[in-house]
């Protein structure tokens, strides 16, 4: 299947255009793109600890750290102590973390409709099951879940 080959190559570049899209239109909000995913795992699991924000996110602790800092300085966040375990913290967001929430919901269903156009509700339904198989694929070859090809 030569098509295949092209795949990986064109979600790449999906996935260019929107960090590009969304650093363009959350930085009209003072929002900083890199925050978006712990932003909008905060907006469903407030108050969470930091470990828990870092695995919710897929990622390495460093960069859950560098951006929850940024979304402090922001006045977006408070991270504290909780008094159960003193080498946790627990995220949470602001009243103006909060307030910011339409705003970046609005940028994110842009780029939705922006990536529907033409399409119809069966071609949208198709790609997000498609998609959502491909996540999956990719979640459990990088868990080491998936070995030469078998599912």
């Amino acid at each position: 299947m030569p098509e295949t080959r092209v795949l990986g190559r064109m979600l790449g570049t999906i996935h260019r255009y929107a960090r590009m899209n969304f650093q363009e239109a959350l930085g009209r909000i003072g929002f900083p793109e890199p925050a978006l995913p712990y932003y909008m795992a905060l907006l469903e699991h407030d108050g969470i600890r930091q470990d828990e924000l870092t695995r919710l996110c897929h990622r390495d602790p460093a960069t859950t750290t560098r951006a929850v800092t940024r979304m402090e300085h922001l006045g977006l966040v408070v991270r504290e102590v909780p008094e159960d375990d003193r080498r946790a913290k627990t995220v949470t967001l602001t009243p103006r973390g909060r307030e910011l929430a339409p705003a970046v919901r609005a940028v994110l269903d842009e780029w939705t409709r922006i990536l529907a156009e033409g399409l119809t509700a069966e071609d949208v339904a198709t790609a997000l099951r498609l998609l959502e198989r491909m996540a999956t694929n990719a979640g459990n070859a990088v868990d080491g879940k998936l070995r030469n090809g078998d599912a």
